[in-house]
């Protein structure tokens, strides 16, 4: 991850950079940092919005990429152990809202 904490996005097809790089700027999308890493380019965006409108880009053009979620985006997951068997789901979900957990 970037200083910024944003991952970065690896775009598949480096040859074809040039003309990517012209639509990414006319969308206005920022990015801090471009490099080849063997077939494709590897790019850091300046915020998570930028990093948003670039993945939606991709998407729409049914570009192949990579990269790691948002942390923001990602939902906070915990494990609860030892409650009894018998305590139904509603109750626990209940318990841990009123908790604030």
């Amino acid at each position: 991850m970037s200083g910024t904490g944003v991952p970065p996005i690896s775009i598949e097809g480096s040859a074809d950079w040039l003309s990517l790089s012209r639509m990414i700027n006319n969308e206005r999308i920022q990015f801090s940092k471009a490099r080849t890493a063997g077939n494709s380019v590897k790019v850091s965006t300046n915020t998570p919005a930028d990093y948003r409108q670039l993945v939606a880009l991709l998407d729409s053009m049914k570009r192949p990429f990579f990269t790691y979620q948002l942390k923001e985006d990602k939902m906070d997951q915990r494990v609860v152990r030892g409650l009894p068997r018998e305590m139904s789901t509603e109750d626990i979900k209940e318990d841990l809202v009123n908790q604030g957990v």
